[in-house]
């Protein structure tokens, strides 16, 4: 299937009739729910969800009550880090800020990496994007 730009629904439009791709490009986040279940987002992103959960055999609800639990994001922890000393402010900022990345940054470099595979024949951009993101993430790795 070719990639096609993202078409957004009507306001209103239940999330099962929703595509998977204008529900990434909404919200980001949604990727990792996707990802976990194994819901092609980039070249099959024009499927509706509840085709995708068809096609993958995966309940809807289940799907749907991962799509509202993140848009309910994650509850605060209290934690304000601008009362923090400076010995805990780093500290904050490491295990917080640090391991998000060294967590996400491998997902997104494989992302990255498969879509500059399959459309930077077409799209050399892609490529060069791909190209920037590695440099950049061993840079902020080596901090």
């Amino acid at each position: 299937m070719s990639h096609a730009p993202i078409e957004f629904s009507p306001k209103g439009t239940p999330l099962l009739d929703r595509g998977v791709g204008e529900l990434v490009a909404e919200r980001p986040n949604r990727s990792r729910i996707f990802q976990t279940h194994k819901i092609d987002f980039c070249c099959q992103g024009t499927r509706t969800l509840r085709q995708a959960c068809e096609r993958q055999k995966i309940d809807p609800a289940a799907i749907v009550k991962d799509l509202e639990d993140e848009l309910a994001g994650k509850p605060d922890d209290g934690e304000n880090p601008a009362l923090l000393p400076a010995d805990q402010l780093c500290e904050y900022i490491v295990e917080k800020h640090h391991r998000f990345l060294r967590d996400e940054l491998p997902r997104l470099f494989a992302m990255s990496e498969r879509v500059a595979r399959v459309h930077g024949g077409r799209t050399a951009s892609l490529i060069e994007v791909f190209q920037v993101f590695g440099e950049m993430s061993q840079e902020l790795l080596s901090h």
